[in-house]
């Protein structure tokens, strides 16, 4: 049997309960796709081919200075023998050590941060063998055209966080899929 995947996205639908709509992601699933989503995507898309283009961040989304950036780097590592993570990091830059995790909608940068997203992709980048000394999470509300942004700093708490955050939900997820017969 191949190893289940999962992402920082399906780990939280497994923390909130949320294990129909975790069915069909991990099983990817067609699911009607809402305004909010197709927004998203699209400020996403534009912030990447800016940054592909011109080394840059968009004027209207943040000022900081890129260096040699790779923008929207789909990542798999091997978490253990049970299981495998992935993750798109929407920005890293090598020479600055820097991570950068744009979020659109109305939901702030400090309540991302609160999330167990940026640490685990300080993981997943060690793991893959690269330095990152901190992440911006930059949010841009395209409603209000307002934006801020919050700097998390990488240490060996948030690997251990993240660590146990992978563990805890990824094992629920695999007890749950072997208890429905979906493994």
């Amino acid at each position: 049997m191949k190893k289940p995947r999962f992402s920082y996205s399906s780990l939280s639908l497994a923390e909130k309960g949320r294990w129909d709509e975790l069915v069909y992601m991990l099983f990817k699933v067609d699911r009607p796709i809402t305004k909010a989503m197709e927004e998203g995507r699209k400020i996403h898309e534009d912030i990447e081919k800016h940054i592909i283009t011109y080394n840059s961040f968009p004027d209207w989304l943040f000022s900081g200075e890129l260096v040699l950036p790779r923008a929207e780097e789909k990542v798999i590592i091997e978490h253990n023998e049970h299981f495998n993570l992935s993750g798109i990091f929407d920005c890293y830059d090598s020479a600055t050590k820097t991570l950068y995790e744009f979020k659109s909608g109305v939901q702030s940068s400090t309540d991302w941060a609160r999330t167990h997203q940026i640490p685990i992709y300080f993981y997943m980048l060690e793991k893959i063998g690269r330095e990152v000394d901190k992440a911006f999470l930059i949010h841009y509300n395209q409603h209000t055209q307002k934006k801020d942004w919050t700097i998390i700093h990488n240490s060996p708490t948030q690997i251990e966080k993240a660590k146990n955050y992978i563990d805890t939900w990824g094992y629920e997820i695999l007890n749950f899929m072997e208890k429905e017969g979906l493994i």
